[in-house]
């Protein structure tokens, strides 16, 4: 059910609050991909239990692909309403969102609790203010993590901070965070970045079969080991670094690499230059698949062996690509920068290398490049990082009982 910000939706809003008991209202900013598998299974745990209200349709303007477009479909299975709140600015402004249309939805659906995600907008303190009033107790799930929060936000959070009743932390790095600005232990409840995991339903020999299609596909040869980066192609994510590897790999280690860019990017032009220089230096393939959807990541994760996401600067607030190749049995190295190092630091076949240091990084590879392929490594401990478990974690939140949820069954974004 999508409603839009008018005299009819208003009238649309009297009918569901009349028909059903709203227990959780959410403010979210737009449908993110990563967020809106986590509103469906919600309202499949707690049906009528839950309602959206995304500010914006798609939150990145002016891009030739945005990893935010939604179709129409993509957010059928649970109700929402949809506003048009964005303005004429960049959209990393406080203003870009404002707060229309927030008061009259609060008011009608009459919610006993309220979830926000994201502290950035206008559109955010509004929802806040605005529960307060109506004396509603307000949650978080924010993404912010204590490495990227900038001193001179400090007081800014704290100020905000004082109006929450419980705080999900997607991670360590996030709970630090809120435990730095003051917050109660007792108010942090882990509900920890999660993905649609795509490999729930295939066995190992499916698994293995649709690598082998994949890398056949390819040409690459039976020995050959895949280092991949999957994301934008841009300098702060640093994507060259994975040439500058290959000159600090033993030669028979060298000799059996190809790099796999799953992106695009402005450095794609520079990476494609140092894809040719490197394969007339050393004969090493380089594939380039152009910019991917999330919903279609997950054959590219099973021709990988190993992702590596070297980010130079804070961009990379959590690293959702390092979970779903995780999904996939995928080694995997971070920068430093990468937030969710803090939580798979000690996992046996995650590594952290210092951003920029190379000679760190080729150590890293080698370590990992020695195990076997195990499609399940990681498959235990990424339950405390699923999407029931998330759900679970922000119903526990609200002391309400659920089902058993099969996280097979979840509707992933379609393409």
């Amino acid at each position: 059910m999508t409603l839009s910000p008018n005299t009819q939706a208003d009238d649309s809003l009297e009918s569901f609050a009349a028909a059903s008991e709203i227990q959780l209202l959410v403010f979210d900013t737009h449908p993110d991909p990563y967020r809106v598998p986590i509103w469906q299974a919600l309202h499949k745990a707690s049906p009528s239990g839950i309602h959206v209200v995304f500010a914006s349709k798609n939150l990145v303007k002016n891009t030739q692909h945005s990893f935010f477009e939604q179709s129409k479909e993509d957010l059928e299975g649970f109700p929402h309403t949809l506003l048009s709140n964005e303005r004429k600015a960049i959209f990393w402004k406080w203003n870009a969102l404002s707060g229309k249309g927030i008061r009259a939805i609060i008011k009608q659906l009459q919610p006993q609790a309220i979830l926000l995600t994201d502290l950035a907008y206008k559109f955010n303190a509004v929802a806040l203010l605005e529960a307060k009033k109506a004396n509603i107790p307000v949650h978080l799930r924010y993404e912010n993590q204590e490495e990227t929060s900038s001193k001179k936000r400090s007081p800014y959070h704290k100020w905000f901070y004082r109006s929450f009743t419980r705080f999900y932390y997607i991670g360590q790095l996030n709970k630090q965070h809120y435990l730095n600005q003051g917050i109660e232990e007792e108010k942090l409840i882990p509900a920890r970045f999660c993905t649609v995991n795509h490999f729930n339903d295939l066995t190992k020999a499916q698994k293995r079969t649709q690598k082998e299609i994949s890398r056949g596909g390819y040409g690459f040869e039976e020995d050959s080991y895949i280092i991949g980066f999957s994301g934008q192609l841009i300098p702060p994510r640093n994507p060259a670094i994975l040439f500058e590897l290959l000159d600090h790999l033993p030669v028979a280690l060298r000799s059996k690499v190809v790099l796999y860019f799953a992106g695009s990017g402005e450095s794609q032009a520079n990476l494609m230059m140092l894809a040719a220089q490197y394969y007339d230096k050393y004969e090493t393939r380089s594939i380039f698949t152009g910019f991917v959807k999330p919903s279609q990541m997950a054959q590219h994760y099973l021709t990988l062996d190993m992702l590596i996401l070297p980010a130079q600067k804070s961009v990379e607030s959590w690293g959702a690509t390092v979970n779903e190749a995780m999904q996939a049995g995928c080694s995997v190295v971070v920068s430093n920068f990468v937030g969710c190092s803090a939580d798979f630091k000690d996992w046996e076949r995650f590594e952290v290398f210092q951003e920029g240091d190379v000679t760190e990084l080729a150590q890293k590879v080698q370590l990992l490049m020695s195990y076997e392929r195990n499609f399940d490594w990681a498959n235990e401990r990424l339950k405390a990082y699923s999407i029931e478990n998330c759900v679970h974690q922000i119903l526990d939140g609200l002391t309400i009982k659920i089902p058993t949820l099969n996280p097979s069954t979840l509707s992933p974004l379609k393409p």
